[in-house]
């Protein structure tokens, strides 16, 4: 390179050694010539050559150091690797770097190179300089200071190195599915569903990796998932549930932050080994996705859901938010996070037109938002399936399945008695008039560590009935896959739905719903459906009501039935429209 000769004065007279000429792999980056230099004279080159070495640095340009206030490092792609000559199985010297006030030790950092103890057999760390370090004594340094390490014969870099987590080679596509809740089969049929749409969109070798808040339940109950923690769960379990885990999260955002600079990794080597393997996840990944839900309303944490979504922005990884119902969204410091997540999100896909208005009321951009039908309308269906409304009205005693959930946010106080007494009259109602089968099922339940059981709801409810009814009356208690809670809610005729995505898995198999809606996602959902005259609110349920509306739902089930197939088939084609939604924002932003 121009004004990179031999100079008999600091390299004793010996070429230095363009690491490209040797090995082709080892073609990285080194700080080069300001571009204003390269008009300048080759005298005038080598004044300013020897005008920084009179500042007692080793480095030509200067140190990447934070408070040395040498010039930083421009790249160029010809790196100089050895001031002798480089050979396969030789020794490669790397100078460790204190950065003194006087330069007395010279400037670059071994942490450029993944510092000097990590160099031991391994490849430099991403963005890092592979020049030698000047022999100690011609112009600053010390002996001492020299280390060695052992340049294996195959030597080369990595192409896609990312912080400390290398991939095998830049075709691997990594997406990190964050926020699921795996032991709730609603939230395990929306992260099956979002991985099957990622895969049509991006092809097959997509690998994608979950974190779970419960990721070592999660594990147990899906052996083949590739589940590990959030980072808020990394980070309650290693610093516990007090203030200290405040600023354990202040030190994964610095280390997010620098993570791609030469201190990145000094900073993560401070982390616990949790939250390191939790950078580690979100840095290999191409995208990082928010699972579909409804949790940044105002009745839940915030933090809890943001925390990987804020490092990832400090890391500089894309990340999306996938089918959410959400808002309205709470003020003071919650809400301003919120807000600065939701505008930097590289897409924001709803599931209702009220979540698009409340995403625009916080300055979020139009574009950025995109109406999606829920991801769980993906999920493959079983073979099974039964769309024949005379089959089911041929075979027997009316079959029908309720799902009830505890509800902690009702307006009124006495707003749940309501509504166990309301479930009990119909229940009753449907024993005693309709001679029917009633059976109590959910989404959540079986997973003794999640944290409600919907059967124990159940349980309450029927409590509420009278002693010759309770026989009458099953309550199913065992943990089941969105796959074979779908098998089991197709054995029914009608599904009595709080749950939404009970709602929606009957409806993939074809089964008539009644929804009782806690959230407006419910009435969103079953508006659009063209249905939202069946929906029942939780707050304003009556026993007599519900009984009523069950005797119009009883009266149009077969109609129902005719119409659900072409509604769902609609639904899973928006669903699936989500992956190239993401597909084509990735592809603007890069």
């Amino acid at each position: 390179m121009d004004g990179r000769g031999a100079d008999p004065r600091l390299d004793g007279g010996r070429h230095r050694v363009v690491a490209a000429d040797v090995f082709a792999e080892l073609a990285l980056y080194e700080p080069g010539p300001r571009a204003r230099d390269a008009a300048r004279e080759p005298d005038q080159q080598r004044h300013r050559y020897r005008r920084h070495r009179r500042r007692r640095a080793v480095r030509r340009h200067g140190c990447r150091g934070f408070l040395c206030g040498v010039p930083h490092p421009r790249q160029v792609p010809d790196p100089v690797l050895a001031r002798r000559t480089a050979r396969p199985g030789g020794d490669a010297r790397f100078l460790p770097h204190s950065c003194r006030a006087d330069h007395s030790h010279g400037c670059r950092r071994g942490c450029d190179l993944g510092g000097a103890r990590l160099h031991r057999g391994r490849y430099p760390a991403a963005g890092g300089c592979a020049r030698l370090f000047r022999r100690a004594g011609l112009r600053g340094g010390t002996p001492g200071l020299w280390r060695k390490s052992r340049l294996p014969p195959d030597a080369g870099r990595p192409p896609q190195g990312i912080g400390l987590l290398w991939r095998k080679d830049g075709t691997d596509m990594n997406a990190l599915i964050t926020n699921t809740a795996a032991l709730n089969a609603g939230d395990a049929a929306i992260l099956f569903a979002t991985a099957g749409i990622l895969h049509r969109a991006m092809g097959d070798d997509l690998h994608v990796t979950a974190c779970d808040l419960q990721a070592g339940a999660a594990a147990r109950a899906y052996p083949d998932l590739d589940v590990h923690p959030t980072m808020f769960g990394a980070l309650q379990d290693s610093t516990g549930r007090n203030g200290s885990m405040r600023a354990g999260f202040a030190r994964a955002l610095i280390a997010a932050r620098l993570w791609h600079t030469p201190l990145g990794s000094r900073v993560a080597r401070s982390l616990p080994p949790a939250v390191r393997g939790a950078l580690d996840r979100i840095a290999a990944a191409r995208v990082v996705v928010s699972a579909g839900g409804t949790y940044l309303v105002p009745h839940y944490r915030v933090l809890p859901k943001l925390a990987d979504l804020l490092v990832a922005y400090a890391m500089g990884r894309p990340y999306v938010l996938f089918t959410q119902s959400l808002g309205p969204f709470p003020r003071g410091r919650d809400g301003r996070m919120l807000g600065f997540v939701l505008r930097h999100a590289r897409l924001i896909l709803v599931r209702d037109t009220r979540s698009r208005h409340y995403l625009e009321a916080l300055r979020v951009r139009p574009e950025r938002i995109i109406e999606c039908a829920d991801a769980a309308f993906a999920l493959p269906l079983p073979s099974e399936r039964r769309c024949d409304s005379q089959a089911r009205e041929n075979r027997g005693p009316l079959q029908v399945a309720i799902s009830v959930r505890d509800w902690p946010h009702m307006r009124s106080s006495d707003g749940m008695t309501t509504y166990f007494d309301a479930v009990a009259a119909l229940t009753s109602d449907l024993v005693t008039r309709h001679g029917a089968e009633v059976t109590f099922v959910s989404t959540c339940q079986g997973a003794g560590d999640y944290w409600t059981d919907d059967s124990a709801t159940a349980a309450a409810v029927v409590r509420r009935l009278d002693p010759p009814l309770r026989d009458a009356v099953r309550i199913d208690r065992d943990f089941h896959t969105p796959w074979q809670l779908m098998s089991v809610l197709g054995r029914f005729d009608a599904v009595v739905a709080t749950r939404l995505h009970v709602a929606i898995l009957a409806l993939l198999m074809g089964v008539p719903v009644l929804p009782i809606a806690y959230e407006f996602k419910t009435s969103e959902l079953f508006a659009k459906l063209g249905l939202g005259g069946l929906v029942q609110d939780i707050e304003t349920v009556t026993p007599e009501g519900l009984c009523a509306a069950f005797e119009h739902f009883l009266a149009v089930r077969s109609d129902l039935s005719a119409i659900i197939p072409g509604l769902v088939a609609k639904e899973r084609r928006s669903a699936f429209a989500a992956g190239e939604h993401v597909k084509e924002a990735l592809a603007v932003a890069s």
